[in-house]
């Protein structure tokens, strides 16, 4: 009606006013003479009639205040139209005697004629705005604007200001001033939103919990935690920290950030497929799906790794074509990834926490030249444009940036991924095996066919002739190893390939300590370790 927000809600806030309707309107917006609420309920005599006008204004019957030169002047200003009662009658005038004329000028008092054209002008303070009410509407008047006598203004505030007090008004009088006189700031600025990917935050204002994503006022408390899936980096322990939005609308410090738990398995009851080794919901939740698009329909080629928010360990050849020489691809359109993935098809959303991105960039080692360079340097990071919304289900590995942790010769790591089963088929749901590993020179001597060539510097081998293995379709899928006393799981290594003449399950796979010091001046580019 009169321009201000209204709404309908259980419970109106500190400073609106509930209708009898229910609605909810500005507290500043009640016994003004205007009818903001669709039910009239804001200018009732039972509401009104308790209000006690300033001389310099008009009262209308039920008890509503308005300007102080609105008897009479022919627009309707209370909500009763009790200020142009009466207008009619009319009173005898008093009999003036006619003076001599002169024919000298008149003098003119210079202060009398300033007061019959003074008026009052709108000053400049900061976050506070104003504005004038006539019948149902408001008009804005900007600073400088000068505002005739006897006329009634309101006070309101700007965006991310608040009213220490709920309702202001202001009236011009003949002296040109302002009744009262404006002095206190009406409006202080609030403090900024306070949002975070790591934290939980709780915000409160006298006791009672506010939004902490909305502006917030002076007193207004702060109390951050590391999310459950969320804590310090290098093992500092939490201490709880309390912030205090201030008058000046700064917070009194500033959030601090933490890091995504890595290498954490959170293994429900829930199997994922039926024989073999079940890759159960949570068993890995590192491990991403590659998309590659085709015709506009996105097949999986490849598996990953997720070791932060938005980087990715996957393997060089998913993205190699002969005579490339570009070491940092801009493919946005001919990739996606899919996190929390289960089933093989981009199209099925797993669960609640399955998420597909696109890809930003890829990098590639300077030092990759695919099969003619014997797939050394076998290794990829894939950049994501966003970050991944982190949960139980989707977690990043651990890395090990010291390169401390060896891989001891026939020690089980565990693999993922969606590769060929052993009859041969692409399976259509993740599959799990858990495999030793074989180092680097006993690896190589397995092989006298011409295949040891690709058992360069940086790689291992992992599976059992007798057992389970990695098998086509696993490519860039992580090898990984539990490790110290909570046994968390460490990224060890990445599917690279496997001798194509041989049909047991043992792989080639990057190792990744010989590629850390690569991994981590990306990462630190693009992240914060």
């Amino acid at each position: 009606a009169s321009g201000f927000t209204t709404k309908n809600d259980d419970k109106s806030s500190d400073d609106e006013y509930r209708c009898k309707s229910g609605q909810c309107i500005d507290s500043t917006a009640t016994c003004d003479g205007i009818r903001d609420c669709r039910d009239g309920s804001d200018e009732t005599l039972t509401l009104c009639k308790t209000n006690k006008c300033p001389n310099y204004l008009f009262q209308c019957k039920y008890g509503a205040c308005v300007g102080g030169d609105s008897k009479c002047d022919g627009v309707e200003q209370c909500a009763d139209g009790s200020d142009e009662e009466r207008c009619h009658i009319t009173t005898s005038r008093p009999i003036v005697t006619a003076k001599p004329i002169s024919t000298r000028p008149p003098t003119i008092n210079p202060s009398t004629q300033y007061n019959k054209i003074k008026g009052c002008v709108i000053p400049t303070i900061e976050g506070t705005r104003y504005y004038r009410k006539n019948e149902n509407k408001i008009t804005f008047l900007s600073s400088g604007t000068t505002v005739n006598q006897n006329k009634l203004v309101y006070e309101d505030c700007e965006a991310d200001y608040y009213k220490v007090v709920p309702t202001r008004f202001m009236v011009c009088l003949e002296s040109g001033q302002w009744e009262p006189l404006v002095r206190d700031q009406l409006c202080l600025k609030k403090c900024p939103p306070m949002t975070s990917d790591s934290l939980d935050i709780q915000c409160s204002y006298n006791g009672e919990p506010v939004d902490c994503a909305k502006p917030s006022i002076n007193g207004t408390k702060l109390r951050p935690s590391c999310k459950s899936t969320h804590s310090l980096p290098n093992g500092q322990l939490e201490t709880p920290v309390v912030l205090y939005c201030r008058p000046n609308g700064k917070w009194s410090g500033e959030l601090y950030k933490c890091i995504p738990n890595c290498g954490r398995t959170i293994v429900t009851s829930r199997p994922l497929i039926a024989n073999g080794v079940p890759a159960k919901y949570g068993t890995a939740p590192w491990n991403v799906g590659l998309y590659k698009s085709k015709g506009g329909i996105y097949d999986m080629i490849c598996g990953g790794s997720l070791i932060s928010s938005n980087l990715i360990v996957s393997a060089a050849h998913c993205f190699w074509s002969e005579g490339l020489i570009e070491r940092v691809l801009n493919y946005t359109d001919l990739y996606k990834i899919g996190v929390g993935k289960y089933e093989r098809n981009i199209s099925v959303m797993d669960n609640e926490f399955t998420q597909i991105f696109d890809v930003q960039s890829v990098y590639l080692k300077n030092e990759f030249y695919g099969q003619s360079g014997f797939y050394a340097h076998d290794i990829a990071i894939i950049v994501l444009p966003t970050k991944v919304k982190i949960s139980n289900v989707v977690l990043p590995v651990c890395v090990d940036w010291t390169s401390k942790i060896t891989i001891p010769n026939g020690s089980l790591g565990k693999v993922v991924g969606w590769g060929k089963t052993e009859h041969m088929e692409l399976s259509s749901i993740l599959l799990e095996v858990s495999i030793p590993s074989i180092n680097q020179i006993a690896c190589r001597n397995m092989y006298r066919n011409g295949f040891e060539v690709f058992v360069t510097s940086d790689k291992f081998c992992a599976g059992s002739k007798l057992g389970q293995g990695v098998l086509e379709g696993d490519s860039g899928a992580g090898f990984t190893q539990a490790y110290g006393p909570m046994g968390l799981q460490y990224l060890m290594g990445v599917v690279s390939n496997k001798n194509r003449d041989s049909d047991d399950p043992i792989a080639l796979f990057t190792n990744i300590s010989h590629h850390i010091q690569w991994i981590r001046e990306i990462y630190t580019n693009l992240n914060e370790i």
